[in-house]
């Protein structure tokens, strides 16, 4: 991510305050390989059918690997769903039990994003990015974590950074973010490096910032490196 390119057009989205904070997107996504995952097309124990996909990592290091089954119906023809869907499974003793799901709408007010996360040692993360712009005011956040057996998040790092609204000049189409630290007590540029090297190591389970519904979600036929999206 470019701090200039992503300021520019946070301030061009604040004087609409109707469009998302993030950069542009590359058209042309790259793959993010990582051997620490296996994926597949929808298992019969999962829901199946053309709208899931289903990805399988470790997350809660028990040696076992849970199924992560995207639910994409909301991007077909004709759907009528309100959101996609994120859900893990467990696999435990043969049958599939629901440990986590997070979800993402098109509608602004749903609008989110997450990624499949692995470290420099090979284990895997769900990362949730979420940059949020609403009547002038200006939120990114990011949470990284695996779960316990039983579905609790075990948090690996987050972090927020939210200017308050005296670091925007409209008028001159400027912001001060010099003074302005994150939740971790960050300065933009850290805030920022942090992120784009979790981005740097993920790839796209589910993106629906900015109401797209193009490279929405990665496929094992194409998946969608995450930093390929928003550099």
């Amino acid at each position: 991510m470019k701090s200039i390119k992503f300021i520019a057009a946070l301030l061009a989205l604040l004087l609409c305050m109707s469009a998302c904070s993030r950069p542009v997107k590359n058209e042309n996504p790259t793959e993010s390989p990582s051997s620490a995952l296996r994926n597949t097309i929808s298992q019969p124990e999962a829901p199946s059918g053309p709208s899931t996909i289903v990805w399988e990592a470790d997350l809660t290091r028990d040696g076992e690997n849970e199924k992560i089954v995207v639910d994409i119906d909301i991007f077909l023809q004709n759907s009528s769903s309100e959101a996609a869907t994120v859900t893990v499974y467990s696999q435990k003793n043969g049958q599939d039990s629901v440990l986590w799901q997070g979800d993402a709408g098109l509608a602004h007010v749903g609008w989110n994003s997450f990624h499949l996360y692995t470290d420099e040692e090979g284990q895997p993360y769900i990362l949730n990015w979420y940059p949020y712009t609403n009547m002038g005011q200006w939120m990114d956040s990011y949470e990284i974590f695996s779960l316990s057996e039983q579905g609790e998040k075990i948090i690996r790092d987050s972090d927020a950074f939210e200017p308050p609204a005296s670091a925007f000049n409209l008028e001159q189409d400027s912001v001060d973010l010099s003074n302005v630290r994150s939740s971790q007590g960050k300065t933009y540029e850290e805030y920022e490096s942090a992120v784009t090297k979790y981005m740097s190591q993920s790839f796209v389970l589910l993106d629906t910032l900015g109401g797209k519904t193009e490279n929405s979600y990665s496929t094992p036929d194409k998946k969608i490196s995450s930093i390929a999206q928003y550099e």
